[in-house]
């Protein structure tokens, strides 16, 4: 501990104006056989099918890079090969699907945590880039060799913001407000109705282009005083949309009933939490 602590303040000392210049690369979309995924974990297991105990064949480093298609039960295929079809399944809690990129143009300090007086975790090098986890005032959340650091760039993480979605910023609203095909407004602030919507929500992955009607709107408040709004499928689809072109399905990897229709159970409890049902909305 105290050999780390002299090292951050040498490094301190060293590079007294040391400053993030850096590009921030948007998210890809959607390729020619998938989103692309990268590993965060040190090493990730990839299975012949979406269960702990089936066959391993393969194991994926640190920043490994595949293509998804889909997430099922908080499993996410994996395509590492655009000649060999679908390699198998990794588990999704340890992958960022379709990312921003975070790349340097100068020696750059990553910190433990969003605060500068934090132990410096690592000093990135000129055109080094890593994927974004996620954005928060002036500081850059990324994906570092197997763990997390934190950037100072206030510009890149205004930029960060469009570049890509990032769906932990749905796990903690404060409020929603949704609006639905007939225009009547159901407000939602009952915090555990607020937590259980930010599960299911926060739980997404990036969908190919859907059909389903988007005519329910969804506007949650975060505790940041920031509004994000979605457009919510009214069908038998547990999606959402964001913009004109940019779709997720939500849901996944939360417990549900068993014994329902896994697809029709993640909308209906969606629509529970307002005091719906989907047969009503139309």
């Amino acid at each position: 501990m105290i050999k780390r602590l002299i090292a951050a303040t040498l490094a301190l000392l060293l590079f007294p104006a040391l400053q993030a210049a850096a590009e921030v690369i948007p998210a890809y979309g959607p390729g020619q056989i998938g989103y692309q995924a990268v590993v965060l974990c040190q090493s990730l297991t990839v299975r012949e099918s979406p269960s702990a105990s089936s066959k391993a064949v393969e194991t994926l480093k640190a920043g490994a890079v595949f293509a998804t298609q889909s997430s099922i039960g908080g499993w996410t295929d994996c395509f590492r090969s655009e000649n060999e079809g679908m390699t198998g399944w990794v588990k999704s809690d340890y992958v960022i699907i379709d990312p921003a990129w975070y790349k340097t143009d100068a020696a750059t300090p990553v910190y433990a945590w969003s605060d500068e007086s934090a132990c410096q975790v690592g000093l990135l090098d000129r055109g080094d880039r890593y994927p974004i986890l996620k954005a928060e005032g002036e500081w850059l959340c990324i994906g570092l060799r197997g763990a997390a650091g934190w950037i100072h760039d206030p510009q890149g993480a205004a930029q960060a913001r469009t570049a890509a979605f990032y769906p932990a910023d749905l796990a903690n609203p404060v409020r929603a407000d949704l609006i639905t095909p007939d225009g009547a407004a159901h407000p939602l602030s009952d915090p555990a109705a607020l937590k259980s919507l930010g599960e299911l929500l926060s739980r997404c992955h990036p969908s190919f282009a859907s059909a389903c009607p988007f005519d329910a709107h969804l506007t949650l408040t975060l505790a940041d005083g920031r509004t994000v709004k979605l457009e919510m499928a009214t069908d038998s689809c547990h999606v959402f949309r964001i913009g004109e072109d940019a779709y997720y399905q939500y849901g996944d990897g939360v417990p549900r009933d068993p014994m329902a229709d896994s697809s029709a159970n993640i909308g209906e409890a969606f629509w529970a939490l307002f005091g719906l049902k989907s047969n009503e909305l139309h």
